[in-house]
């Protein structure tokens, strides 16, 4: 069922990816997972973010968190702060989402996820953008764009490069 959600989810079929998310998760809670849980909590979240549901995707983010910090998974911990981030970015709460993405960072460079880091200086070199704060911005990205080399993820090195790219453009 969860693997069904996700499929849909990144077809940004959000009714077919609820319908099969809600299921896992009550399985999940049935059976006490909580690593189960907070991973399809994590996909409700997304669902909720694609639907423009900002409250309902931070409720779900922060019941990740909370999960995850209680269950120990702190190697994710920075993951579910940044999910909760993003948030305040999209809703342009720019400063909050600052403060949340360099908690992530801390955390993804304690436990030495670099991918997490990448995502982080992304989405901080985004922040910077929006505050017009151009050489900051430019300088994460240039950091997310060697790291997503140097671990080999084309996604991240192509979103990098693309917003590095309009901070430029913009410069």
């Amino acid at each position: 069922l969860q693997s069904i959600a996700l499929v849909y989810l990144n077809r940004n079929d959000y009714t077919y990816s609820q319908r099969y998310a809600q299921q896992a998760l009550a399985l999940y809670r049935e059976q006490e997972d909580q690593t189960g849980e907070q991973e399809v909590l994590r996909y409700i979240g997304d669902i909720y973010a694609g639907e423009g549901d900002y409250q309902q995707a931070l409720t779900c983010y922060e019941q990740v968190l909370r999960i995850r910090r209680e269950i120990g998974y702190r190697t994710l911990e920075g993951g579910a702060i940044g999910d909760i981030g993003d948030v305040y970015l999209v809703i342009g709460d720019y400063p909050k989402s600052l403060e949340l993405h360099y908690q992530s960072l801390e955390i993804n460079e304690e436990v030495g996820r670099k991918y997490g880091q990448i995502w982080c200086h992304h989405d901080i070199g985004v922040i910077h953008f929006n505050l017009n704060n151009l050489e900051q911005a430019a300088e994460e990205l240039e950091v997310a764009g060697a790291m997503a080399e140097e671990i080999q993820v084309p996604q991240l090195i192509v979103l990098s490069k693309n917003d590095l790219s309009l901070v430029r453009r913009t410069q």
